[in-house]
């Protein structure tokens, strides 16, 4: 009905506002399918076909965020009498300005829609005019010129800004020609930042304490805004698993960020052996810590206490491990 499957977008304030959290993308695509399996909360099995596979029609698929204004006309009585039945289902379609190609195994990319080439000319960058309203129209008509306004609007403010970005990259280009060296300076400059925080990460695991968690916690979260993708994904995901990091709705959603960074560097297999290790070693403190919680509380019985197996005395290791582990295949989840 909508043109596309609608979705919860959870990082995508960079596309353009007004904007609310949810999202048109591609149905079918290979988010949902993977390898076969179906992912919850889908209670459904896809047939896994080649055709999703990397290099395949089907390796990427665009998502668009959806304008409040177009959820607010969705909920109004007078949109559903007046204009739906004049302009049929293109009416309940959300326009389409700017949002990401998601390509499998790849980072995202920008994606121009169709509502943004309607109006701009992606060689000339020139705006084409809205035409006149005319006198009497139907509300309906009146529904679809108030759309062409706010989308060429956007698409304006779009193009204004692809084009500062496009001059800034210019003055880059000139500016290394001038000087060879900056390009290498500015890589240096990144590569050592990338270590320092990766130090801070090192002492934060180093302090980890399931006695006293707050030191590493706030460790962690001073590197949640990291612009290095396995850093923020190593912090994000170490909050998940520490206890007292903060709610349960909270610690899920730095699982689902930390597991949409980790997307990123799929084929980096030195940055997931790193996180992995990271989580093993603060799953198996917690572990150790409420194994030894328990055998202190435990009754002191006969020759139970001193060695003895008990009602408390439960080694939980496998599931912490099975709970906190990586797996290797990642995919890009909005």
């Amino acid at each position: 009905m909508f043109g596309a499957s609608i979705k919860p977008l959870r990082s995508e304030a960079n596309l353009h506002r007004p904007y609310l959290a949810l999202g048109t993308v591609d149905w079918p695509n290979w988010m949902q399918y993977q390898n076969g399996r179906y992912i919850p909360p889908y209670i459904e099995r896809y047939k896994y076909t080649s055709q999703f596979d990397p290099g395949k029609a089907k390796d990427k698929f665009d998502v668009f965020p959806i304008r409040i204004s177009h959820i607010q006309d969705l909920q109004q009585s007078s949109f559903w009498d007046k204009v739906v039945p004049s302009l049929g289902r293109s009416a309940l379609t959300p326009p389409q300005i700017l949002g990401n190609t998601a390509i499998k195994n790849r980072p995202t990319v920008r994606k121009y829609g169709k509502d943004w080439v309607r109006w701009i000319d992606p060689n000339t960058f020139e705006a084409e005019g809205v035409a006149a309203l005319r006198a009497g129209e139907t509300s309906a008509a009146e529904w679809a010129y108030a759309q062409d306004v706010r989308n060429r609007a956007s698409a304006i403010k779009i193009a204004l800004k692809r084009q500062y970005e496009m001059k800034q990259e210019e003055k880059e280009k000139q500016l290394e020609k001038q000087d060879p060296g900056q390009r290498a300076r500015r890589e240096k400059k990144a590569r050592e930042e990338e270590a320092e925080e990766t130090r801070i990460l090192d002492h934060a695991l180093e302090v980890y304490d399931p006695e006293n968690e707050n030191k590493s916690v706030k460790l962690y979260l001073s590197l949640k805004e990291s612009k290095f993708s396995r850093v923020r994904a190593e912090a994000l995901l170490c909050l998940y698993i520490i206890g007292s990091s903060g709610s349960e709705e909270w610690r899920n959603k730095q699982l689902r960020l930390g597991e949409q960074e980790m997307r990123l560097f799929n084929d980096d297999r030195p940055a997931n052996d790193r996180i992995q290790s990271s989580l093993n070693t603060i799953g198996d403190r917690r572990n150790a810590h409420e194994q030894a919680k328990a055998e202190r509380e435990a009754p002191q019985v006969g020759n139970e206490a001193a060695g003895g197996s008990t009602a408390m005395d439960i080694d939980d290791g496998e599931l912490i491990e099975k709970d906190f582990v990586i797996v290797e295949e990642w995919e890009k989840v909005y």
